[in-house]
């Protein structure tokens, strides 16, 4: 596989071991904010202000090193996903309720 499909879906908590031993752990997903935006707009006018809303789910993740290492370019990556359902309680919370 030369990609991982739908990256910036993968949960929080997953783990990308590298061949290296290199271990980084999935925190959340890149979401997109309104400084490229801005710099967009400065280079192409009307553009920019539509970034936030395409660039939704295809910015990748923040994670954070578990294990140091070495990372290149066709490194063989094993990812390790998981397996807790999602948390049943959130929309409740998210609602403010």
């Amino acid at each position: 596989m030369k990609d991982i499909p739908d990256f910036t879906l993968l949960p929080s908590g997953s783990r990308l071991m590298f061949s290296s031993g290199a271990t980084v752990i999935v925190d959340l997903e890149n979401l997109p904010c309104k400084y490229p935006a801005e710099v967009i707009e400065r280079h192409h006018p009307g553009k920019g202000l539509s970034f936030p809303k395409l660039a939704k789910k295809k910015r990748g993740v923040v994670a954070y090193t578990e294990q140091g290492g070495d990372i290149a370019v066709g490194d063989t990556i094993r990812i390790f996903v998981p397996t807790q359902d999602a948390w049943p309680h959130r929309d409740r919370f998210l609602r403010g309720a």
